[in-house]
């Protein structure tokens, strides 16, 4: 089966399967180059398998990469599932066949030498601030509250890791998003994952992300994932258990991603559309920038589908 997709997916990307070994290079860049495109995929294949941010972390360690998945390029790293965040260096990029790997508003697309470009993957996103909560809190039964995932605050105090507050205005928002991440090869899914992400945003001609900004952070999160089949049946169960913390001595800065876990997809004969997902996470989060402590969001979760 995997084979079949492979050799399918070799047609559409139009790129050599000779199998050679992977060669990885350390530049300014330091670029993974993948000779031929089977490599590029058990690659991944191998690299879906970790289950552990430390294991990704040695995983790059022993590859030598100057991977996404440690940068602070926030944009594109929040917007990457972690296998492909782990492979590709800083700037999203890796070579196959010589010919460049990006990504490009949920496109993953190989650039040819004479400047084509190829789409081999899509990378789709559904997050908790899709569903346009209302500026306040509104009450929508007896039962449950629903609310927007992010407070506005005008910032008064800040201060550098663990020194004295000063004066410094600003005005932000804390922002606390629950997010679904499917990837897709040629048209076959390949992965599914899901992420609690926290991150700043401040006020300027439009709203931006702040990515050196130091802020507070702590947070406790339980609950349970389901991924079902068209006729109900479970494919796959994640149990929601995690917490963290970022004090002033280890700071948050940028968009804080807490992968809750993953559901290897591509050996599954489910498409997409006959697969659904169910879930219920609750718990808290307390966020502030540091330094202004008249200002934090208490946030008490109530994430549900």
């Amino acid at each position: 089966m995997k084979k079949l997709f492979l050799i399918a997916f070799a047609c559409v990307a139009f790129i050599s399967c000779e199998k050679e070994e992977v060669l990885r290079e350390k530049s300014s860049d330091s670029m993974m180059k993948f000779d031929d495109l089977d490599h590029f995929m058990k690659t991944v294949d191998q690299v879906t398998d970790l289950e552990t941010e430390e294991q990704v972390i040695e995983w790059i360690t022993q590859n030598n990469i100057n991977s996404l998945f440690l940068s602070d390029n926030h944009d594109l790293l929040n917007n990457s599932p972690r296998f492909l965040a782990a492979i590709l260096n800083k700037n999203g990029n890796c070579t196959i066949n010589d010919k460049l790997l990006l990504i490009n508003n949920g496109s993953i697309s190989i650039k040819d030498h004479d400047g084509s470009v190829k789409e081999i993957g899509r990378i789709n996103i559904s997050s908790s601030l899709d569903q346009n909560f209302p500026t306040d809190l509104a009450k929508s039964s007896n039962h449950y509250v629903m609310e927007k995932e992010w407070e506005q605050f005008n910032r008064v105090y800040y201060r550098n890791g663990c020194g004295n507050p000063f004066p410094k205005s600003l005005k932000y928002r804390l922002v606390h998003e629950f997010k679904k991440i499917e990837t897709s090869f040629a048209g076959y899914n390949w992965e599914i994952e899901y992420s609690v992400n926290f991150r700043m945003s401040y006020k300027s001609s439009s709203w931006k992300d702040a990515n050196q900004t130091e802020r507070l952070l702590s947070y406790n999160l339980n609950g349970l994932i389901q991924i079902t089949r068209f006729e109900g049946a479970v494919e796959h169960s994640i149990p929601v258990n995690i917490s963290g913390s970022y004090d002033c001595s280890n700071p948050a800065k940028g968009n804080r991603k807490h992968v809750i876990g993953t559901h290897n997809v591509s050996s599954s004969s489910t498409s997409s559309s006959g697969r659904s997902t169910k879930y219920s996470v609750t718990g808290s989060i307390n966020h502030q920038v540091n330094g202004d402590n008249s200002n934090v969001y208490y946030h008490n979760v109530n994430w549900f589908k």
